[in-house]
């Protein structure tokens, strides 16, 4: 049996970073391949013409193509996949259309019959049972109706073991040495944050995956595709020292380089310097880490107890040790939330100048508070945001506001226009406008946004040191030529 899986992504404007390669679907791609499908992914589908996907269809589908997925990181469906998903029901009416992402909202396709939220590789092989070899029903969600059916894999179908979070890519993936792939060490957080939405928080013990199944992994990159720079999925790589050493191990015996890019838990770094010594071996040398606020009574309420000058002292001591030892690679970003509780606009504005006056040209991200509604990925906060003191306060807006509001969210109605004791999210987004514009062309390209480099001619050294309005930083025809040789790469087989 056949399948065709493609992977819906698209610019993401809070990280300046340009579509890429996403990790799940290739997930997806390999555990069905190991039950006997054939299944070829399809990347930067956004960035296809209607003309080109059609073409692609006609050269691959059969009688033997059972499905079609469509897999998204965030929960982006354009106007272009929903006209080549209705085109693609009228040209191949048995084919069955299925739908995934983390995000449990959107569903508004007139022509993608199941969803699947959440990591899917157990609950997808379920829905295939069912459709094609008589299986017994999978668990939909209450939210079902006879037109879609929703599946909530994270609930019903956890797939968290990191016993093999091996992934294969194949010729025909036609992967270029200068890209950055993701990769999982393991699944969940050890913590459990009020702000976060990331699933299975407060995991127990040491899930991550075993040093051979990641040497497997690296190797196999490096050998067939010339990779070496990698994105990591984890939500919290340094929740333990011992699984960065472990990691750090293998690759100190590998006889090429590594570079890694991924969310640090900055409170574990400055109070464990072991963890620094560790994340150098390994060269895992650009760094998010999640701040989220200065304000003492803040961070002491959404799970980060550290006092904010231990924190502002401890990120200048990492950055000098990093900046200063081994190759000296060092990319680090600050992300800090504006609106969380106790938060107010005079102190996120003080630890925004802190930014400015110590952090800068060092990456930094500043968001507006999202209470999501209506959704299975959302926070602690966000279920039980009275209690947090939050409120709407879309009656004391006319409706024209409302709507602006909910537009600059991009949530359809799904996100809480709020406002508590100490701020509002039209003051949080004023705040956040303000700032960016002051320091959006000071600042190194993000941790993840550095990814980037496969879209110029620079070298990993020169990127780390770019700051935004550097020359070259991303190349528009560099881009257009990388994506413009996939597409016709895919289209000659």
């Amino acid at each position: 049996m056949k399948c065709l899986l493609f992977n819906v992504v698209y610019e993401n404007i809070l990280t300046h970073s340009l579509p890429q390669r996403s990790l799940g679907v290739y997930k997806i791609a390999h555990s069905l391949r190991s039950q006997d499908w054939d299944v070829e992914v399809i990347d930067y589908a956004t960035l296809w013409s209607i003309d080109q996907l059609k073409e692609l269809a006609r050269s691959r589908i059969t009688s033997d193509t059972k499905f079609i997925g469509f897999s998204k990181l965030f929960d982006t469906w354009p106007t272009l996949m929903e006209d080549f998903a209705g085109w693609l029901k009228e040209t191949y009416p048995w084919l069955v259309l299925i739908s995934g992402s983390q995000y449990h909202k959107g569903y508004t396709s007139k022509y993608i019959e199941y969803y699947i939220s959440g990591y899917a590789e157990l609950a997808l092989p379920h829905l295939l049972k069912y459709l094609f070899s008589n299986g017994p029903a999978p668990m939909f969600s209450l939210l079902s109706n006879s037109e879609r059916k929703i599946i909530e894999a994270n609930n019903f179908y956890p797939s968290t073991s990191g016993d093999d979070l091996f992934v294969s890519y194949e010729d025909r993936d036609f992967i270029n040495p200068n890209e950055w792939l993701a990769i999982e060490f393991s699944r969940g957080c050890k913590f459990q944050c009020g702000f976060c939405d990331f699933p299975f928080l407060g995991v127990k013990g040491d899930p991550s995956r075993s040093q051979e199944d990641f040497e497997r992994q690296v190797k196999d990159a490096y050998d067939r595709f010339g990779v070496w720079k990698y994105t990591v999925s984890d939500s919290t790589f340094n929740d333990r020292t011992e699984k960065i050493t472990k990691f750090a191990d293998v690759v100190e015996r590998l006889d090429f380089d590594t570079f890694f890019s991924g969310y640090i838990r900055a409170d574990l770094i400055i109070n464990r310097p072991k963890d620094r010594e560790e994340l150098a071996r390994m060269n895992f040398r650009a760094h998010f880490y999640g701040i989220e606020s200065f304000n003492a009574e803040t961070t002491k309420c959404i799970g980060k107890g550290l006092h904010p000058d231990k924190i502002k002292q401890g990120l200048l001591d990492v950055k000098h040790y990093f900046q200063n030892t081994g190759n000296k690679r060092y990319n680090a970003q600050i992300s800090l939330i504006a609106g969380l509780p106790y938060e107010t606009p005079e102190s996120l504005k003080s630890g925004l100048q802190w930014v400015e006056d110590n952090w800068v040209p060092q990456p930094y991200t500043l968001s507006p508070y999202l209470i999501l509604l209506n959704t299975d990925k959302s926070s602690i906060i966000s279920r039980e945001y009275a209690e947090y003191g939050y409120q709407s306060m879309e009656d004391d807006l006319d409706p024209e506001t409302v709507a602006k509001v909910k537009n600059a969210l991009r949530d359809s109605g799904d996100a809480l226009v709020w406002k508590n004791p100490h701020m509002n999210i039209i003051e949080a987004y004023q705040i956040h406008k303000e700032f960016d514009e002051r320091n959006v062309i000071r600042s190194h390209p993000s941790s993840f946004g550095i990814s980037n480099i496969m879209y110029n001619r620079l070298t990993l050294d020169q990127t780390l040191n770019l700051t935004n309005d550097a020359p070259l930083v991303i190349e528009t025809e560099e881009q257009d030529l990388f994506i413009n040789t996939y597409i016709n790469k895919k289209l000659s087989i």
